[in-house]
């Protein structure tokens, strides 16, 4: 029901923006077409009169020569007004109105004023502004042509429209053109609903009820928009986002679970441990053995838990770097020698390869050496009995790059995906008690907050590798 309020809401608003925006072109429009259709009308009827007053002046000029009668010059006029709706009414020379073709109209006997007499004597023609002192309806315009012949003024020619017919044919006009525009408005107003309801409305709504689910926790919930529009490109991030947060959900409920599991083994050995030495279940000749083994856990909890704080520190951001310059190869080499009695415990083989015997590098020593331990300390777990573990320094112009290498089995495709993600041991059947899963996670966010680049790989002639950059101290000279 919220979703549906929403539409209607939102469809009301498309509903009432179109609209508004038809009437008000629907206005001007009719203003547009009332001003041109004035215009038009005007042009043709003042051709028209003209014409017509031409016509009427030859009869004229036979009626003064004697060769038309009274009675028929009368029909003439009497025939204009039928069929053209005019009021003619005709003048001598003199100015006074001698006939009319309508006797209703008390105009026989008027007379045209002088100012407008001494134009026509001059064959000048009024146009709409003519005398209005003949036509009683003061609603008409009246047309005024001079008659004259061999440059003797015989007389004028009255014609005279009420506005009446011109208000009535501009009615007619926009009549026609408004329930046509009305027409084409409504299939216009159609296809607009169609289009909105599909193209804007569905899908937003089925966004918004989309956004519903997952603020009720269901990530799995997606939506299908096609096409190339904004809407679509919405959909589409929309989705992008819902997958993200997926995966945040599917990462944060595995995490909870791989630290609920983590903590419980060493507590529950530890419980077991002490729990029988107190209940005097473990002889007090191995109580001693069993401490230790207890002691151990204690330590690994105590890793886990410091992993755990480091790891949180570093993917909050909020890491204070000290950034100093130091000698690369003396810090490489120190940890190799911290990490003698592992390499000895399964004979293992190191090399350290470099072309230089200094090296300065520039970023954060401490967080270098806690990158260098996490991946020496793997490669040291992976690494298959009396293999091989090599480190190598490679310099390319501003950077060092450091490869460390492990022997023995490589890395699945899924699991190169996934190598960086905490708690992931890779093959389960070769996971270490003492790895806690979040070392190559912390190295991946020491790297980034360091603004460096880490890359792992696995190598043809079997094995692992890790890659990493730092930056290189520029010697000025």
């Amino acid at each position: 029901m919220r979703g549906e309020s929403k539409k209607r809401k939102l469809f009301s608003k498309i509903i009432g923006a179109y609209i508004s925006i038809f009437m008000a072109s629907f206005i001007g429009l009719t203003i547009l077409l009332a001003f041109l259709y004035r215009n038009i009308y005007y042009e043709n009827r003042n051709e028209d009169i003209e014409q017509t007053s031409i016509i009427l002046s030859v009869v004229i000029e036979e009626y003064y020569e004697g060769s038309v009668s009274e009675s028929l010059l009368s029909d003439s006029i009497i025939g204009i007004e039928n069929t053209k709706r005019y009021k003619v009414a005709l003048a001598d020379s003199v100015g006074n109105i001698f006939m009319s073709s309508d006797d209703k109209e008390a105009i026989i006997g008027k007379k045209i004023d002088n100012k407008y007499l001494e134009k026509l004597k001059q064959g000048e023609i009024i146009d709409r502004n003519g005398p209005t002192n003949i036509f009683t309806n003061l609603n008409k315009e009246v047309y005024v042509a001079p008659v004259i012949r061999d440059n003797k003024f015989l007389g004028a020619i009255l014609i005279s429209e009420s506005s009446m017919y011109f208000t009535k044919g501009m009615v007619t006009f926009l009549l026609k053109t408004s329930t046509m525009a009305v027409i084409i408005a409504l299939i216009g107003a159609l296809s607009f609903y169609l289009f909105t309801r599909r193209r804007i409305v569905k899908p937003i709504v089925e966004i918004n009820r989309a956004y519903h689910k997952i603020s009720q926790g269901d990530f799995t919930t997606r939506v299908e928009i096609q096409g190339l529009d904004e809407i679509a490109e919405l959909g589409r991030a929309f989705n992008r986002t819902a997958e993200y947060m997926e995966t945040l959900d599917n990462n944060s409920k595995e995490f909870i679970s791989n630290v609920s599991h983590e903590l419980r083994s060493p507590m529950t050995s530890i419980k077991g441990f002490i729990g029988g030495i107190l209940d005097g279940i473990i002889p007090s000749d191995k109580q001693g053995h069993y401490l230790s083994l207890a002691y151990d856990e204690i330590d690994r909890l105590a890793r886990l838990i410091n992993d755990l704080l480091n790891l949180s520190t570093l993917e909050s951001g909020n890491v204070e770097l000290e950034i100093t310059s130091f000698d690369i190869i003396k810090l490489i080499r120190d940890q190799v020698d911290y990490f003698q009695p592992l390499f000895a415990r399964k004979r293992l083989n190191v090399e350290i390869i470099y072309d230089e015997k200094e090296l300065y590098v520039v970023s954060d020593r401490d967080r270098v050496i806690q990158v260098l331990v996490n991946l020496i300390d793997n490669a040291i777990k992976y690494c298959n009995e009396e293999g091989i573990v090599k480190i190598e320094v490679k310099i390319s112009r501003d950077k060092v790059f450091i490869s460390i290498y492990n022997s023995g089995a490589s890395i699945s495709e899924d699991g190169l995906k996934h190598i960086w993600e905490r708690f992931y041991k890779g093959d389960k059947s070769r996971t270490i008690k003492e790895s806690t899963g979040l070392g190559l996670s912390i190295v991946r966010n020491i790297i980034k907050s360091l603004n460096e680049d880490i890359i792992v790989e696995n190598k043809r002639e079997g094995g692992v590798q890790f890659t990493f950059s730092i930056k290189r101290l520029q010697i000025r000279e």
